[in-house]
């Protein structure tokens, strides 16, 4: 049993009205063309948009999502010079003369929210990517690894059939006609 309920069952074994869902596998690509960064950004934030466009997930952004992806950089960039900023005045002195926290820190914490928010979009947390369906090359060849040691072993233990798989199936019923019909108010034999 898996840490989160029993492994899946062999496609041609499983029964049910779900379906799996379709995992896209990116390899990446050998003559991929970087796209100019927007102007004005940082050398680190332009060192990040190289390395996305360098990556496999550029193959998914397509030109109607580019704005929205010129924005996250614009936005990572921006936290990136606030967060220097912030990191220089933590406190302030307020209007009446009291410290108080910089209003820069509430401006930090909603440009993260937006920034995180772009990245899940587009699949640039782990935890994203996998939801949309995405395996990278190092990935899927260890899982492939793994689905070939879980075939090995499940032929090695050959499951015993389940006799009720066949009455789950479309048409698994039609060899109940030459069973003894019984009445409801009989017991069970």
């Amino acid at each position: 049993m898996g840490r989160r309920g029993p492994l899946p069952k062999q496609p041609g074994r499983a029964v049910g009205h779900r379906q799996r869902p379709q995992v896209l596998q990116l390899v990446p690509k050998m003559e991929a063309e970087v796209p100019r960064a927007p102007e004005g950004l940082l050398a680190s934030t332009r060192k990040a948009w190289r390395a996305f466009w360098e990556s496999p997930k550029a193959q998914l952004v397509t030109p109607d999502a580019r704005p929205a992806l010129e924005r996250l950089f614009r936005m990572r960039d921006d936290l990136e010079r606030e967060n220097d900023l912030f990191r220089q005045a933590r406190l302030v002195t307020g209007s009446v003369g009291q410290i108080r926290m910089n209003p820069l820190a509430a401006h930090i914490q909603a440009l993260e929210a937006s920034v995180l928010r772009l990245e899940v979009e587009f699949g640039l947390t782990p935890l994203a990517a996998s939801r949309l369906g995405l395996m990278f090359g190092e990935a899927s060849r260890s899982l492939e690894e793994l689905n070939r040691r879980f075939r090995e072993q499940a032929i090695e233990d050959q499951e015993p059939v389940d006799p009720y798989a066949a009455l789950l199936e479309p048409g698994g019923d039609q060899g109940r006609e030459d069973r003894p019909k019984r009445r409801p108010s009989e017991p069970r034999a």
